[in-house]
């Protein structure tokens, strides 16, 4: 997919030898939003946040990073290929072909450079490319600036 690159970053799938550095990312991520519930209060939630790569587990569910150039892990996504797979409660995983994202972050480190734009863009052609007819972006009020 042609995408304008942001700062040296491009996406990709996660390789394996990454999931662990990107559930830790996440995690460090969700933990320090304002009004997020903490690991005390959804220890499930930052179980499956940490240990993220399992769901690829799911050959129709694919982790996406945002890489520099030296191999830096800026940011990541979740991709749905199908909502069934989508694994949160409420209506989402009811949408007939439907495409979707969640669980989307970015190393606070480098927030504003565009890295959580570019991997919104990935995931928007990615699901322009796709059979579904529908796309789902989980977010909450928590996450206004998302």
């Amino acid at each position: 997919m042609k995408l304008e690159k942001t700062h040296g970053y491009f996406v990709r799938n996660a390789k394996k030898n990454e999931f662990e550095r990107t559930g830790e990312l996440l995690v460090e991520v969700y933990s320090n939003l304002s009004g997020f519930p903490n690991g005390l209060e959804q220890p499930q939630y930052y179980g499956m946040l940490k240990n993220v790569g399992k769901l690829t587990e799911n050959k129709r569910v694919e982790l996406l990073t945002a890489v520099s150039k030296q191999g830096t892990i800026g940011g990541a996504v979740v991709y749905f290929n199908d909502m069934k797979d989508y694994g949160s409660g409420g209506k989402a995983t009811q949408e007939k072909n439907a495409c979707g994202f969640r669980l989307l972050g970015v190393d606070p480190k480098i927030r504003g450079l565009g890295v959580g734009k570019l991997l919104t863009e990935y995931c928007i052609e990615k699901g322009k490319k796709s059979d579904s007819k529908t796309m789902v972006i989980h977010t909450t009020k928590t996450m206004k600036r998302a």
